[in-house]
């Protein structure tokens, strides 16, 4: 039987708000009105290095399903480009001082709505439901003088216009106006509530998602391909495009054929507005160096995987001009995480991110990543930040916390990429996103599967927080009270324990109060560039 008890004072209660409307009375006819909503219904190995020299390729067995293994680097002089003849040059260093990457040209991109095309109280799309209107301004409201602008977007206005004093006004809602005036002589009538967020909206702007995705990888089902799935009731045929491209570039043969055919993909790619691209790039990393794998050599019966540089990587993926695409966008990195846990590896990411002048970079520190376990998460980010329309930093809270059991499996690192301002540099933030559990995972420290005292598995009590706030400390003791003791009862090692302390630059982005997990975010670093 479920038992039922009171709300108390410190309950957490999530409350939808909906707008509260006083009954008009006044004899008027009213009409539905349109809004022009346009909503609907690997791991990796330990390879040798090589020369991508054809004389020199080394004979490597790999299984075709294979999730990773050893590669060896390609070794690619740093003044190739896919558009002219390549020599590899066997003694040029591996490790460039800066990245190759020319800088992108301008984005194909449209101009951004300014107004709402949209009514965000609800997402059935065609006329809404829930906005009356007088019946004689049914056509008015149609020119194309007329602005609209859909409750949740006034209400925000509202509370955002005196934020930094921690209070909010409260101004009527008119929809409708022309040249900032009102253009009915009475308030809109709302039926509805919201079905989103209060904060939310329907954008349902063009918006492209591209999938790149290593040879001999499985691109069928993959969090890509669901990111698509869900997008597509939001929007129409010709405002979704995805586009998903097997790449292989890892002979200097192959690599003019990927430019041929990157050219190819960019003409057949609609322009969209700033930041509404989303691409995914699936691929393996490389133990020893973070390297990412870049296709194959040899024959197809027995192929050998090639790696190469992170900077070099990008260059070569992103030739025939479609680096253009890139500028603005949100990249997300599908590949384990020995690209993260290098710094060499995750410097020349930093420098790549630079030179493409991409908006958001999302990557992963599990070192044998499984991108099934992140399709939820990735679900819910797109959601919220290209339906929605959250900035992607305030939507990773929200779809951390609905992301089932990633945090188990994988930390989080986001790239953020902020263009200048006129008294401000272009600056770089890194935040590792961490999950938490009282139990088995304090402040984001995976504890021991085993006690490495008395041997027994999951033996842990519960942790002990000491000190004061902000640099508070932990420890956990072994559960087993023979811990250390021998068979006659002599204590001859000291009990089990596990020591830790909180991270620096640590903060709390999912409710924690009466919570055995959560997630907390860590700045890594922020810098100018």
């Amino acid at each position: 039987m479920i038992k039922s008890r009171k709300l108390k004072s410190h309950d957490r209660v999530k409350f939808n708000f909906p707008l509260f409307v006083a009954t008009l009375k006044f004899p008027i006819e009213f009409s539905m009105t349109r809004t022009k909503q346009t909503a609907r219904k690997s791991t990796g190995g330990e390879p040798p290095r090589a020369q991508l020299k054809n004389k020199e390729r080394r004979a490597m067995t790999v299984p075709k399903r294979s999730a990773g293994g050893p590669a060896p680097r390609g070794n690619l002089a740093l003044n190739c480009h896919p558009d002219q003849d390549m020599d590899v040059d066997p003694e040029q260093p591996n490790s460039p001082a800066s990245s190759p990457l020319p800088p992108p040209p301008d984005s194909p991109v449209v101009a951004s709505k300014a107004t709402n095309t949209f009514c965000a109280l609800c997402q059935d799309g065609g006329d809404t439901m829930c906005l009356l209107i007088p019946k004689r301004f049914g056509k008015i409201v149609h020119r194309p003088n007329v602005d609209f602008l859909c409750p949740s977007c006034h209400e925000l206005k509202d509370r955002n216009r005196h934020a930094k004093h921690g209070r909010r006004t409260y101004t009527p809602y008119w929809g409708f106006t022309r040249s900032n005036q009102p253009v009915l002589d009475s308030f809109p009538v709302l039926t509805s509530n919201h079905t989103l967020s209060a904060q939310s909206e329907v954008n349902s702007e063009p918006l492209l998602i591209l999938h790149f995705f290593c040879k001999g990888m499985e691109s069928r089902a993959s969090p890509a391909d669901l990111v698509n799935n869900l997008m597509q009731p939001y929007f129409s045929a010709s405002t979704l495009q995805f586009l998903e491209v097997e790449f292989d570039f890892g002979t200097t043969e192959k690599v003019h054929e990927h430019a041929e055919k990157m050219e190819a993909l960019r003409k057949e790619i609609r322009a969209v507005p700033a930041g509404r691209a989303l691409i995914f790039i699936s691929t393996h990393s490389e133990e020893q160096r973070g390297d990412l794998f870049a296709g194959h050599e040899g024959p197809e019966s027995k192929p050998s995987p090639i790696a190469i540089e992170v900077d070099k990587f990008f260059m070569f993926l992103l030739a025939g001009g479609l680096a253009s695409h890139v500028k603005g966008a949100t990249i997300v990195l599908m590949t384990c995480g020995w690209l993260v846990k290098h710094e060499p590896a995750f410097k020349s990411l930093q420098r790549s991110l630079k030179e493409l002048q991409a908006s958001y970079c999302v990557a992963f520190t599990a070192l044998h990543f499984q991108t099934t376990i992140a399709s939820i998460f990735l679900q819910a980010l797109a959601f919220q930040t290209f339906v929605e329309n959250f900035a992607l930093p305030k939507s990773i809270s929200t779809a951390l916390e609905n992301s089932f059991r990633m945090g188990q499996h994988s930390d989080v690192i986001l790239l953020t990429l902020s263009p200048p301002t006129a008294s401000t540099p272009s600056k770089m933030l890194c935040e590792k996103y961490v999950w938490w559990n009282m139990n088995s995972k304090p402040y984001g420290t995976s504890l021991p599967l085993a006690c490495v005292v008395c041997g027994a598995v999951r033996p842990w009590n519960e942790a002990v927080w000491t000190g004061y706030r902000g640099k508070s400390s932990w420890s956990v003791s072994c559960g087993n009270e023979h811990c250390g003791l021998q068979e006659n009862g002599v204590r001859v090692h000291p009990h089990g324990t596990v020591v830790g302390s909180r991270p620096v630059n640590m903060r709390y982005i999912t409710p924690r109060r009466k919570r055995q997990h959560g997630w907390v975010a860590v700045t890594m670093f922020k810098e100018d560039f």
